[in-house]
Parts: structure tokens; C-alpha cells; sequence
């Protein structure tokens, strides 16, 4: 194993270099080579990707992404948050999806083998093409499932037995949820535990509680203070900015702060006043976060802070069209797209930041259709599209993106309609329809089936 420099594309990449007489059978490398075939198609954030597969003097060799950064382990014993500990758990299991759905098995998974980059992302490391285990056995005997311990074949189920391991390693036994999703993984029988996407689903539904606890108290705490004092609880962001450049921790806490607070306003407070008509509560606090926001330029603002921002804008621009005033509703959403396209040329691999900036060309399209700007129209809605396929194709475990994938099918088919091309129309809403028809077989409700029903 060797960590070497591509010429070509300048980039650090992991070479393995195997001899062609070194395995135990043809079968085996036939195995190994089939499964680096595999991986080298599949692109997920989370899975290393195989770059390049050679036969040189014998020998098999492999360029594999080279992953800089302390393996989840090393990150335990330093300390981590639940909220990070539930982010890489869920990153883990996304990755896990794509895998077995591609019928690769890991085989070895433990905290050894989930990789932490120094930007934060959560890759599984040491698949069979890819270990940097070349002698013995790749997996701890504590990290093996009982029909691995029994001599049998590692499956996508023992898989998902390791998991469960790795969830009780990372969470212990504290939190109810936790408890009932590692159970359900660490079933003696393989065909009794949960798959990698219903754990999935799990994961993301228990960082879904949390967050709604927090703006639950978020929303009784505002509840209070607009009791007690209006809007004396709105406060100048841009003051605090001023005052915290003296401190960079300080200033970087504040916009945290700052960031949470307007991601509050928009996702709960706001829809809450807008269903009983008093949006014009929160207009000072609104008018200075936007404020504070629009003192920060792109190169300072962090990808978060810019989909909070965008979302904000969308927010904002909804209400103009409330209010039928186009141009404003125009010169908002505008200000939320070249924010998001700022940010994202620095930071590409923001995926929220992609997906809210879909969003947003979602809504200029609309507006442009009320406006009767057909054609322009048309520009967004398939920015939307090709937005909402690219995040879906990114994180394909998501839900979200593919249902907003199907919204974007939708909407061009609407907009086909608009100009009599029936056929195209058509086109559209039919793989709006597919996508969600496969979602709902996934998981579906009540709004999701009447939206189904309604396209």
C-alpha cells in the first residue's frame, strides 16, 4: 500500500499493489476485482471511490481516493455530541444503502473502518478491494456477526449486525429510541434484523425528534417574550457583529446563535403567524437578521449559514407573492440565488445548500408563471430539475430529495401544459408520478397520498 500523487489530476490518491500469485484462488481475485468494479461505479459520499484498475508485471493495482482523517474510534475518545454521533451514524447507513442495493457487502465494519475527513465527511473505508488489510483476518472477532463467528460468509445482514454494534459502541444505552433501532439490528436470526434503509429511515427520523423538541422550546420561549414585551426580544445583529470582531470565537458563536434564531422565524414562527395573519410581528426581526446576513459577504459565510439564508429569502419572497408583489417577490429570490451560487462555487460538495438553492429556482418559476414569463419560467424549472436529480443522485437514501425530484418533473410538466406541447407535458408527469409511486411504497402518508392523487 502506497499513498501516492495522480500526475494527471493532481490529487493524492491510495495505490494497492497485489501480486497476481498471492491469492488463494482465481476465484478469490475474481471476487475482489469484481467488487472494485462495482465500487468504482457507485457515487456516494460516503464509499471511498476506485479510480483506476490496472494489471502491470503481474501484479493487480488499484487507485483508490485517498481519505485524510481520524477514524471513528479516534474520534469517540476525543468526545463527540450526540447530534455528531447521530450525523455519522446516519451517514454510515446511507452508505450502507447504496452498497447493498449495488450487492457489495462490507464485511469488517467496526469503528476502525468509518473514516472522518478533515471537512467532516463520514466515509466507509476497508471494503474487500479497498482494506489496507492484506495479511489475516480484516475484522476484530468482537465485530462479527454470530454466523460470521460460525465460519459462514459475511451478508449484507451480518452487515447490518456490525451496525448495530457500532450504534451500541458509539450511543450506548441511553436514549429509548437508540435502544430499539440496535435491538431490531442485533437479532440472533439475519432475516429478523432491519435493512440499511430502514435504519436509515430511523436515524433520520431521530434527528428529526430532536430538532422538533428544540423548536418546540425555541417556539414556547418566543411565545413568552412576545407575551411580555412584542418584539423587545429582536436584538441588532449587526451591532453584535461589529462588537464580536475583536473575538474571533466570540463572533463565530454569535452567528451561530444568530443563525439558529433566524432558522427558527423562518421554519416555525413564521408559518405559525401566517395561518392567524400577524406576519407583522416578526417584520423588525426579520428586516434585521436580513440585515445581519446581507453584512456578511459569501467568502465569510458558511455553507449552513448560507442555506439558512437562502431558505429566508425563499421565506420572504412567498410573502411578496402573498402580497402580489411580483417585483419585490423577483428581486428577493434573485438575491437567494446568487448568494447560494457564491457559496457553492467555494463549497461544492454542500448538499443542503444545493438542495435549498433548488428550492429557490422552484419558486422564481412560479413567480415568473404568475408574471406570465413562460420562458423564463422554463429556465428555473429546470434548474429545479436538474438540481433536485443531482442531490438525489448524491444522497440517493433521502427522501426528501426525491420527493422534491418528483416536484420538479411536475412542474416542467405544468409549464409544458402552459404552452400546449401536451406531449411533453406528459413526459413529465409521468416521471413525476413514478418517482412518487416509489417513494410511497417506501413510506408514505396522507399528504405525500394526496399529493400522489393530485398529480
Amino acid at each position: 500500500m502506497f499513498v501516492g500523487l495522480d500526475d494527471v489530476l493532481r490529487r493524492r490518491v491510495v495505490v494497492k499493489r497485489l501480486a497476481s500469485g498471492s491469492f488463494p484462488s482465481a476465484a478469490t481475485r475474481n471476487r475482489l476485482i469484481a467488487e472494485a468494479r462495482i465500487l468504482s461505479r457507485i457515487d456516494h459520499p460516503g464509499v471511498p471511490r476506485i479510480y483506476d484498475y490496472a494489471e502491470q508485471n503481474e501484479h493487480d493495482v488499484f487507485a483508490i481516493e485517498f481519505t485524510e482523517g481520524p477514524r471513528l474510534r479516534d474520534a469517540l475518545a476525543e468526545g463527540l455530541d450526540f447530534a455528531e454521533k447521530v450525523r455519522i451514524a446516519t451517514a454510515v447507513a446511507s452508505a450502507l444503502v447504496v452498497v447493498h442495493r449495488n450487492g457489495v457487502v462490507h464485511g469488517a465494519l467496526s469503528p476502525d473502518s468509518v473514516a472522518i475527513s478533515k471537512k467532516g465527511e463520514v466515509k466507509i473505508v476497508d471494503f474487500h478491494s479497498t482494506s489496507v488489510h492484506l495479511d489475516g483476518a480484516r475484522s476484530d472477532p468482537r465485530w462479527r456477526s454470530p454466523e460470521e463467528a460460525a465460519g459462514a460468509e459475511p451478508t449484507r445482514e451480518s452487515d447490518m449486525y456490525c451496525f448495530g454494534l457500532l450504534l451500541q459502541e458509539m450511543f450506548g444505552a441511553r436514549d429509548h429510541d437508540l435502544r430499539v433501532l440496535t435491538a431490531s439490528l442485533l437479532r440472533e436470526a439475519p432475516s429478523d434484523r432491519f435493512t440499511a434503509a430502514a435504519a436509515l429511515r430511523r436515524l433520520q427520523r431521530l434527528a428529526g425528534r430532536r430538532a422538533r423538541r428544540f423548536r418546540a422550546a425555541a417556539i414556547a420561549l418566543l411565545a413568552m417574550l412576545f407575551a411580555f414585551g412584542g418584539t423587545k426580544y429582536t436584538i441588532d445583529l449587526q451591532n453584535e457583529r461589529k462588537a464580536a470582531l475583536a473575538a474571533q470565537a466570540d463572533a463565530e458563536q454569535r452567528r451561530a446563535q444568530a443563525n439558529d434564531l433566524v432558522g427558527f422565524i423562518i421554519a416555525d414562527i413564521r408559518p405559525k403567524l401566517l395561518s392567524v395573519g400577524k406576519l407583522e410581528i416578526m417584520e423588525a426581526t426579520s428586516n434585521k437578521a436580513f440585515a445581519y446576513f446581507g453584512s456578511i459577504g459569501p467568502d465569510e459565510i458558511s455553507p449552513a449559514e448560507a442555506a439558512v439564508n437562502v431558505r429566508a429569502f425563499v421565506q420572504f419572497t412567498e410573502t411578496e407573492m402573498l402580497k402580489n408583489d411580483l417585483p419585490a417577490a423577483e428581486q428577493s429570490i434573485r438575491q437567494g440565488i446568487a448568494l447560494a451560487d457564491a457559496v457553492l462555487r467555494r463549497h461544492p460538495e454542500a448538499v443542503e445548500l444545493l438542495f435549498t438553492r433548488g428550492t429557490a429556482h422552484a419558486l422564481y418559476a412560479m413567480a415568473l408563471d404568475r408574471k406570465g414569463d413562460i420562458p423564463q419560467a422554463f429556465v428555473h424549472a429546470r434548474a429545479f430539475a436538474e438540481t433536485s436529480n443531482e442531490v438525489a443522485r448524491r444522497d440517493p437514501g433521502n427522501t426528501n430529495y426525491v420527493w422534491h425530484q418528483a416536484a420538479a418533473y411536475s412542474l416542467l410538466g405544468t409549464l409544458y401544459d402552459r404552452t400546449g406541447d401536451i406531449d411533453a407535458s406528459l413526459r413529465n408527469i409521468e416521471i413525476s408520478i413514478d418517482r412518487q409511486r416509489q417513494l410511497l411504497a417506501v413510506e408514505g402518508n396522507d399528504v405525500a397520498r394526496a399529493q400522489f392523487f393530485k398529480t
